[in-house]
């Protein structure tokens, strides 16, 4: 079996903004570059530590600074975290990192979103049903609406915080499905059918089971 690609390094990294090393997580996705590459543009983005393990908890790459920096990130020790990579609800893997600076940096708010239909139609449904809680959150950012007692004002005014949204929107460069053409729902039925074929099922179950084929 092949070892996971590492990187394993002392040198002070030119800075960068953030938005930078955005851009270059997407350009290593976009050009196929591969999961090591990919790896180690995440722990530029990041400013941090990480590990990409398999199912399994098999290594799958590592961008870290140095055997001993890996070695925690494995253990989760010095603030080390994981998060769970999820594929329609079904674990496909394991991110673990670690930050490098002692304290992270506080100054940034990063929202990711996916949406269908039109940009106009999605931020007006943010404004209709979320208004109090999009201006609770973003109301400290620069340039955002002018906002009253926290979440008065803000998102509420219409035209101001659509021009805000768009000056400060970061498009992404590349997108992929692991499952084209399949709704979210047809992937949840998918995982079930195949859940229920390792375990024993009663007549109302298989009954059930045989519906959702």
């Amino acid at each position: 079996m092949a070892e996971p690609a590492r990187q394993t390094s002392s040198a002070q990294a030119e800075p960068r903004s953030f938005l930078e090393s955005l851009d270059e997580v997407s350009e290593a996705v976009e050009s196929g570059a591969g999961l090591p590459e990919v790896t180690r543009a995440a722990g530029r983005a990041l400013d941090a530590s990480v590990i990409v393990l398999d199912s399994t908890g098999g290594v799958l790459a590592v961008a870290c600074e140095s055997t001993e920096d890996e070695r925690a990130v494995m253990a989760g020790e010095a603030g080390a975290e994981a998060s769970d990579l999820l594929v329609a609800e079904v674990t496909v893997g394991q991110l673990r990192y670690r930050p490098r600076s002692e304290e992270p940096p506080r100054h940034r708010l990063l929202f990711f979103s996916n949406y269908d239909g039109s940009w106009e139609s999605y931020l007006g449904e943010f404004i209709d049903r979320a208004a109090y809680g999009l201006t609770a959150v973003w109301s400290n950012t620069v340039g955002f609406p002018a906002t009253e007692s926290l979440v008065f004002g803000g998102a509420r005014d219409e035209d101001a915080f659509k021009q805000w949204t768009r000056e400060h929107q970061v498009l992404t460069q590349v997108w992929w499905s692991g499952a084209a053409g399949s709704t979210v729902q047809n992937i949840r039925d998918n995982v079930w059918i195949r859940r229920q074929l390792d375990r024993g099922m009663g007549d109302d179950e298989l009954t059930t089971w045989l519906r959702k084929l």
